[in-house]
Order: structure tokens, then sequence, then C-alpha cells
């Protein structure tokens, strides 16, 4: 047969590789000006403590946990620290990197068809497929996917080190056989689903008519032996996070449809990339019964089976193509189900090279057996693939950033619950409250027993002050779950608010009963008792709560002042000076400080008190007010008229201060000002009696006898005490 890429150039395989590399890269490249997302982004990379620090320490961590939905993935977890380490929480290197696993993975794609059928049509179709399909993207554009990337750069590179095993001499077999697992055991250091890789290892001796069947099955026990060992951690992880959840009640019966369901779903969209979501939910929920196109897909499922039973003698490249996408799917069939989406495009990341391995050995059929139809083969797949890279180009924008991508999973279904929590998670994360408590109501409209929307709803509207609508959704809260301590904790507050003391003192008892250790909750019915008078109880709470969290500089500040009017100064003072030692650039402390200074008439310690906070907040109104006033008391007129004047400027409005200021322009027979200065402060609090006095002062130094008159009468009338 004539080659299909006739072109000497062209002839090279390696050529034909870098191709099909550079036509995915130029279709996948806008995914590394995109962002994080809130799709589990967060918690895997952004505030994951492992992530911020690569040492030897952090290493020995790594390779000893479990991620947040049971997964043991210690590879992924050290590139993410490796990009973390170039260049910080900047998206565009993460996604870089994602970009760069997924092309190396296409020329090992390309390698692995090549070196399995020594056909390059079949290996460019392939590898092109791999490289530009929609259902591909999700792993590349998501960071957090990259456990998909590499786990499947080292499963491909393994396939690839044990078929140069069977094609080597007896002398150097061994090396690329313990190449092999090395490789294996990386992927499965990756992502758990690589335990499929010795099945696969068998369907390549079955696809090299192996003659010597129990010779292969031995060299494979330490692939199985891996392969149990990675199961057994995989299931352990799950339950110990809660993963195997959602949808787990359904009987075995109906997951098997849903098996048959999420089987065809991934096989039509390989062949028609339809209906593409981040997210898809089931089409039903336990409750009800399973939709009839659920129980449907069971009919081309069992054909799909029985393709390739009867092809196994016949023809074992269709059989090995079949087997190849049904040996990496089956793990995520959802036959056990795991979360609450019935299938997820990442998941055929590998597993679809099979169906695309398909499709190249058809194109290659057609063509061997219609020689002169061949161009019109070539273009009507031309055609396919500018389809299919063009939709994957456009997707690459809805991976953008957390907004884009729920409101194209909303597009898809409207009508679920999840996505609109997710965008509200957005919204709220960048101020935009209004539209989060929107999307919030959506999400319980559509599921109004998810705790979570009434929760983050209940926090927004508290940071409004919609103190009803917050009472109401705590209760939801509560309601769903009695035993929520932080419910309790968020109700108290709202019913303190409210002015409802035993309900707030209820709700604060009841979160220290579910949760002991809980420094806010103390912290917070500290507050109730010292609204209460109860300063002892108030004190006790706060200690408690520093007990938990013992430089917490809130904690230390509410005792310093509950202390001080306590009468305790002296400790008072003490805690004042914790403050400022966990936080020296606060200047609230300095000011508490100075305030006590003032009181008890000790000037000099208050003014360097004042003046400390005034270059720590030099915006703090009330601080260059007392230092005007300590300067008044000490006659220095002009450097009390400074700060009066800083005082004034920065709030206008402040009666105290122009009275104040009013004083010194008295004290220094300025009494047209001063009389300015007064009648401002009336202005401002008409009942200002000080004012009135001292206002008739300037009238009589000014001859006004009668104004003088009238406003001490005034002042006489407010019961001013000389």
């Amino acid at each position: 047969m004539r080659p299909v890429f006739s072109h000497p150039l062209l002839a090279k395989p390696s050529i034909l590789a870098l191709l099909v590399v550079l036509v995915s890269l130029a279709v996948m490249l806008p995914t590394v000006e995109n962002g994080w997302v809130n799709w589990d982004d967060e918690s895997f990379v952004l505030n994951n403590p492992l992530v911020t620090e690569l040492s030897l320490k952090n290493v020995k961590e790594v390779f000893s946990r479990i991620d947040d939905n049971g997964g043991y993935t210690p590879l992924v977890l050290l590139s993410w620290s490796a990009n973390y380490t170039i260049g910080g929480f900047d998206a565009s290197g993460f996604h870089v990197t994602n970009l760069l696993l997924h092309l190396i993975n296409i020329w090992l794609v390309f390698s692995l068809i090549f070196l399995l059928t020594g056909r390059t049509d079949i290996s460019v179709i392939t590898a092109i497929l791999f490289g530009i399909h929609p259902t591909q993207l999700e792993p590349v554009a998501w960071i957090t996917s990259r456990k998909d990337l590499l786990y499947a750069m080292f499963y491909l590179a393994g396939l690839l080190a044990y078929l140069k095993y069977l094609g080597a001499k007896s002398n150097g077999a061994k090396r690329w056989l313990l190449l092999c697992l090395v490789l294996f055991f990386c992927s499965l250091l990756s992502k758990g689903m690589a335990v499929t890789f010795p099945i696969v290892l068998l369907l390549i001796d079955y696809f090299k008519t192996c003659t010597n069947y129990l010779k292969a099955a031995v060299e494979k026990v330490p692939f199985i032996l891996l392969s149990v060992l990675f199961g057994i951690i995989a299931s352990v992880g799950q339950k110990e996070v809660g993963a195997i959840d959602g949808m787990q009640n359904i009987s075995f019966i109906k997951s098997f449809f849903v098996a048959s369901y999420g089987l065809m779903i991934y096989v039509f969209k390989a062949i028609a990339p339809f209906h593409l979501s981040a997210y898809h939910p089931y089409p039903f929920i336990p409750d009800q019964p399973i939709p009839w196109f659920v129980y449907a897909s069971v009919v081309p499922s069992i054909g799909i089976a029985l393709v390739a039973l009867l092809s196994i003698k016949r023809n074992k490249k269709i059989t090995f193509g079949i087997l190849f996408f049904l040996c990496c799917i089956a793990l995520v069939l959802q036959l056990f189900p795991v979360g609450i989406a019935i299938v997820a495009e990442r998941f055929t990341y590998v597993a679809n090279i099979g169906l695309f391995y398909l499709v190249g050995l058809g194109i290659s059929s057609i063509v061997a057996r219609y020689p002169n139809e061949k161009k019109y083969v070539f273009a009507a797949f031309s055609v396919y693939i500018i389809i299919l890279a063009a939709i994957t180009f456009n997707r690459t924008d809805v991976w953008q950033d957390s907004e884009t991508l729920w409101t194209d999973v909303i597009e898809k279904y409207p009508n679920d619950f999840l996505a609109y929590n997710n965008r509200a998670l957005y919204y709220a994360s960048v101020g935009n409250n209004d539209l989060a408590i929107l999307d919030y109501s959506s999400a319980i409209d559509h599921h109004g027993a998810f705790l979570q929307s009434f929760y983050d709803r209940g926090i927004l509207y508290l940071k409004q002050g919609d103190l009803l609508n917050a009472l109401s959704d705590f209760d939801n809260v509560l309601n769903l779950q009695k035993n929520n301590s932080n419910g309790y904790l968020n109700r108290g507050l709202i019913n303190m608010n409210l002015d409802r003391p035993e309900n707030a003192l209820n709700d604060f008892n009841r979160c220290i009963e579910l949760d002991p250790a809980n420094p806010l909750a103390y912290f917070n019915r500290s507050i109730h008792f010292s609204k209460a008078g109860q300063n002892a109880n108030a004190i006790k709470d706060l200690s408690k709560a520093l007990e938990y969290d013992p430089n917490n500089f809130q904690f230390l500040l509410a005792r310093a002042q509950i202390l001080m009017r306590s009468g305790n100064s002296q400790l008072a003072i003490s805690e004042y000076e914790k403050c400022i030692s966990i936080d020296p650039k606060n200047a609230q402390p300095h000011f508490e400080v100075g305030t006590f200074f003032l009181n008890t008439r000790q000037l000099e310690m208050a003014a360097k008190a004042f003046t400390h906070c005034i270059q720590l907040d030099g915006n703090l109104t009330a601080a260059h007010t007392n230092l005007g006033i300590i300067y008044l008391n000490q006659d220095s007129f002009i450097l009390a008229e400074g700060a009066f004047n800083r005082a004034i400027f920065l709030d206008p409005k402040n009666h105290i201060t122009l009275f104040n200021r009013g004083l010194v322009f008295s004290r220094t027979n300025r009494h047209e000002k001063a009389l300015t200065d007064f009648s401002a402060s009336l202005l401002l609090v008409p009942d200002y009696a000080e004012a009135y006095y001292w206002r008739s002062v300037s009238h009589k130094a000014l001859s006004n006898k009668e104004m003088a008159l009238k406003d001490a009468q005034k002042a006489k009338d407010l019961n001013l005490r000389p």
C-alpha cells in the first residue's frame, strides 16, 4: 500500500509527531492566560501548606499524607511546590506546566501507537485526537487536574518501556522491565487510576501475540502487587475523608445501569463532544426512579462488550482498542458511587486513547479498501479535526476564572444547585455580595436542604447588617444539622445584635458545649457578659479564649479594656503592653493607654502615648483631639491649636474638637475665632452647656453684654456647674 504521508519530510515519524504537538499547542495555548478557579484549586494548591515549602521535611510530609479527596498524589504536590518555588502563586506558571505535560503526553501517545503498530497514519490520527479533542481540555486547563496529566505521562512512558522490553534482546530486556516498573510506581504516586496498568500490559501481550501467557502473568506479579497496595490506600483514603458519599445509597442494580449510562456518555462525547461541562450531576436523585434513558443505555453498552468479545479471535486490533478504553475507564463508571458527579471529562484523558486508536484504525482500513477515495476520507477527517479544534479553542475561555466556569455549568444544568453555590462563593470572594446572595438563593431554590448555601448566605446577610434574614438562615442551618457549632456561634452573634441577650447566651453556651476548644465562642460570650456588666465572667471567658489562642491581639485588647473598666489599671496596662508586643504597628493599644493616662492626669505619659499612636495612624481624629487637650492643659497653645486643626481637618463635625479649639482662641484672646468655633460646636450639639458658657465669656470680652448674658443664662438652664 502506498504510504499516506508521501512527502520525504513527512515520512519521518519524529517530524509528524512534532507537527501534531505544534498543532495541539496552538489549540491549547490560551489556557496559560487563565487564572485559578474555586473548584478544588484553593484547597489543593492555594491554601495547602505543603505547596509553599520545598524542603526535605516537607517532602517527608508530602509522602505521608492523603489529600482532601482521599487521594495519594505526592508527586503532584511536589510539582505544585516546584511551581510555587519558581513563581509563587502566579497562575500562568502552573498553567504552562500543565500545557507542557500535555505536549509531552501527545508525543508519548504518538510513540506508543507507532511502536505498537508501526503505522504513522494511525499514530498521527490517535495523537492529534488526543492532543486537541475537547474532552482532553479539562486536565490541561484545570490546575488541580494536573494529577491526570502526570499519571498519564508516567503511565504512557511505562507502556513504551514495556514495548521496548518486548522488542529487546535478552541481555538488555530486564532493564526495560525494571524501568517499566519504576515508571508505573511513579504513575501510582501521581494518581490511583494508574492501578489498571498491569491489565494494559496483558492487553499489549495479547496484541503482540504472546506465546507464553504463564510467563507473562508471572512477570506481572510485582505490578499486580503494587496495584493492590495502592488500591487499598485509595479505598482507605476515600473512606477517611468521606468521599464515598452522595449517591452511595443507591442499590447495586441501579449502579449497574448508572455505570452503563456513564459509559455511553463517555463514548458519545469522544465521537461528538456535546454538552461539555466541568460538572455533570446525576440525572436523578436517590429517592427518584431512574429515567428511561439510563435503563436504555445498557443496550449499547452490552453491544460494545459483544463487539470486543467477538473480535478476540477475528480482529485483535479492535479488541485491543475497546478493552484499552474499558480498562482505563472502568474505575470511574460509578459502579460503586463516589461523589455527586455521574461523569467527568478528565477521567477519559488516558482511556480515550483506545477510542482514538480505533478511529485511526477505522480510517486506515477505509483508505486501504477504497484507495481512490483516500483524499475524500482525509478531507472529511480534516474538517472533523478543525471542528474539534475550534470547540476546544473556544472552551479555553470557560476556564478563565470561577465566574466563567460556573456560568458555563449553569447554562448546561440550570436546575442544579452546586454551580450556583460555587459561583456565589466566587462573587463573595471579590466583594460582590449582592450577586452572591442571589446565587445562594438560587442554590437553595434547587436544593432546599443544602446546608452550606444557608450558612454562607447567612454570613453575607450578617455582614450587610440584615440580621433578620441572617437569623432565618442560621435557623435553617441548625434545623438541618442540630450539632453545627458554628451555626450556634453565628446565631448567637445575631441575637446579641438584636438585643436578645438570653437567646445569645444560650447559643454561645451550646456552641461551647459542642466545641469546647473554640476561642471565638468564649470571646463572643465575653462580649455578652461585658454588656451585662458581668466583668468577672467576661474576663474569665477571655482568659479561656487566650488559652486556645494566646497571641490573639483582639482577645488581649478586649481583656485589657475590661480590666481597665474594672479598675485594675496596672494589669490592664500590662495587657496593653502585650498587645503592643504582638502587633507593634497597631495604634489602638497606644490610644487606650493614652486615654487612661489622660483620665488620671498623667499628662506627660498621655502625650507620649498619643504621639506614638499618631505616628502609627495619623488619621485617628480622637488621638489628635486628646493630644490637643493635653497641650491646652499645659498652656502650650500653639501645639494645642495645631493638634486641633489636624483633628478638625480629619473630622470637621467633631463638636468636642471645635469646642476645645475655641478654648485655645479664648485663652489667647482671639475671641472672634473663639465665637466661631463655639457656635459651630453648638450647631452640632445644641445642648452643649460648656460651649454656651465659654461663648458668653468671649461675648463679654468683646463687650457683647446682651449676648453674653443670654449665653450665660442658657448655660445655667442646662445645669452647668462651673
